[in-house]
């Protein structure tokens, strides 16, 4: 639908235009525009308050011109510049105009301007439509040309009125006279007086150049290229031409097998680049895989065996199968694994205080492992006598007297075990307390 048939048919409008109340307040730009037709923009509205701001508006009503663009005229009109102005006046105010005006100029400028042979860029440009005049075209114009007519200079030798160009040497060769130049002498007189000439007409050419030329073997850029449109011969194809090819390009078979570093080292067995060590069929064989394969694994994850038990957090999968990320997906169930426990489990002690010592006494300090030779563990919930909540550290020595405490375990011989499984006095008067009540 358009927004004309989206109006209601009772006729309220729905666009800005429209919504405007009916006293007549304009809304949009448009109408904004006074009644009597008059435009107001910022320019016109400056001048309406008589404060113009512009360059273009502070300009006079007389219509003379304050910028140098508006002082170049558009229709014919004389230019009004300062040295054409005082001109028109009559009235020249720099010195070189009075001198030139009132008596024989001395300056090396003024010299110059009178006899007519004009050396500064600004005396050269004619004024009025007239061909410009170079520096050159100017002396040779007054000084240079011979009485009998002929230019003497390249600027002039050019035709203005379309004829053929007249070089110094066709203008000669025009006028019928003898030519001048040493190449144009001896090709009129037959008698070549270079020794190169003379090589080259009467004897086997000495010089490499010469004889890159007559042999048809060019090394030069500008001998390759051809004069009459042949075929171009580049450095390559003139070796492949001679038979003698030396780039990696020229040198793989014409058959179209390739001979590059690596797949020649492929074509002989000994792939040495990953993309060589690649099977054809597209699957991709990594390092770890190429290793495998040779049968010498060297990274940690390759050592490790396949059914071995797993020893980082990460490998240990929890047994009902829920993953272990970082936010809290970890299964409650799972039996924690200490790093003690581990440590002990895969019989690689680090601490000092899990080393075995050396008389052969076991003082492992995880609590499981801390069990007597009666089998009895020694944890804290189990050194309890049975139906009796013990409070005091002398009363929770097991049946078969264990020494649990830190001199009792000296006494025996045995290491201390490490300080944070020490369960510490307060800790043990405390939960007693909570029994008691």
């Amino acid at each position: 639908m358009t927004k004309a048939e989206k109006r209601p048919k009772g006729g309220t409008p729905e666009t800005k235009a429209e919504q405007q109340p009916k006293s007549g307040t304009p809304m949009t730009k448009a109408k904004k525009q006074p009644k009597d037709g008059t435009s107001t923009t910022k320019a016109k509205q400056r001048s309406k308050n008589g404060t113009p701001a512009t360059k273009t508006e502070q300009r006079p009503k007389d219509g003379t011109p304050a910028m140098k663009a508006e002082q170049r005229p558009k229709d014919g009109r004389t230019p009004t510049t300062k040295a054409e102005q005082r001109s028109k006046d009559g009235t020249p105010e720099t010195k070189a105009e009075q001198r030139s005006k009132d008596r024989t100029p001395t300056t090396k400028a003024e010299q110059r301007l009178k006899s007519s042979t004009s050396m500064m860029k600004a005396e050269q440009r004619p004024k009025h439509g007239r061909t410009p005049t170079t520096k050159a075209e100017q002396r040779s114009k007054n000084e240079q040309r011979p009485k009998d007519g002929t230019p003497a200079m390249k600027a002039e030798q050019r035709p203005e009125d379309g004829r053929t160009p007249t070089t110094k040497a066709e203008q000669r060769s025009k006028d019928g006279r003898t030519p001048t130049t040493k190449a144009e002498q001896r090709s009129k007189d037959g008698t070549p007086e270079t020794k190169a000439e003379q090589r080259s007409k009467d004897r086997t050419p000495t010089t490499k150049a010469e004889q890159r030329l007559k042999s048809s073997t060019p090394m030069m850029k500008a001998e390759q290229r051809p004069k009459h449109g042949k075929t171009p011969t580049t450095k390559a194809e003139q070796r492949s031409k001679n038979g003698t090819p030396a780039t990696k390009k020229e040198q793989r078979p014409k058959d179209g097998t390739s001979a590059t570093k690596a797949e020649q080292q492929s074509k002989s067995g000994t792939p040495m680049t990953k993309a060589e060590k690649r099977p054809k069929g597209g699957t991709s064989i990594t390092k770890a895989e190429q290793r495998s394969e040779n049968g010498t694994p060297a990274t940690k994850t390759e050592q490790r065996p396949k059914d071995r038990t797993p020893t980082t957090k990460t490998e240990q999968p929890p047994k009902d199968g829920t993953a272990t990320t970082r936010k809290g997906q970890r299964p409650k169930r799972r039996t924690p694994v200490a790093k003690t426990e581990q440590r002990s489990k895969n019989a690689t002690p680090l601490m000092k205080t899990e080393q075995q010592p050396k008389n052969g006494t076991l003082t492992e300090a995880t609590r499981t492992q801390q069990q007597p030779e009666g089998g009895t563990p020694v944890t804290k919930a189990q050194q309890r006598p049975e139906g009796k909540a013990t409070t005091t550290r002398a009363k929770q020595q097991p049946k078969d007297d264990t020494a649990t405490s830190k001199d009792g375990q000296r006494s025996k011989g045995g290491t201390p075990a490490m300080k944070k499984r020490q369960e510490p006095k307060r800790a043990a008067a405390i939960e007693g307390f909570f029994v008691k009540f």
